[in-house]
């Protein structure tokens, strides 16, 4: 778990900052507050600035899943126009489950 800790912390770093991207962040296996504190800890990212910036958004998965109205997909379409709007070059979505993690990427063009 440290390993993944230290991949999604570094890269979301990087996606925020460098590469002007928002993050989606959809934990299995930790809660959105120990993401937070790994986030804010590990590679020192100022966490409650971008969550307000709507740069990152950070949903438990099974909420995301199953406790919407709206459907994964949909939601995550209305994140990629709404970066395009703001002029964000893109979005990255980091889904964890059993014991695997998968990472998206929508650029914006």
């Amino acid at each position: 778990m440290l390993s993944l800790r230290k991949i999604y912390s570094q890269h979301t770093q990087r996606q925020i900052e460098e590469k002007n991207e928002i993050v989606l962040i959809l934990p299995h296996y930790e809660t959105p507050d120990m993401v937070r504190y790994v986030l804010s800890r590990m590679a020192k990212i100022d966490v409650r600035k971008y969550e307000k910036q709507v740069s990152l958004l950070n949903i438990d998965s099974a909420r995301a899943y199953f406790g919407s109205s709206i459907d994964i997909v949909s939601f995550v379409k209305s994140i990629v126009n709404y970066a395009d709007q703001i002029g964000k070059n893109g979005v990255t979505v980091w889904l964890t489950w059993a014991r695997s993690s998968v990472i998206i990427n929508w650029m914006i063009l």
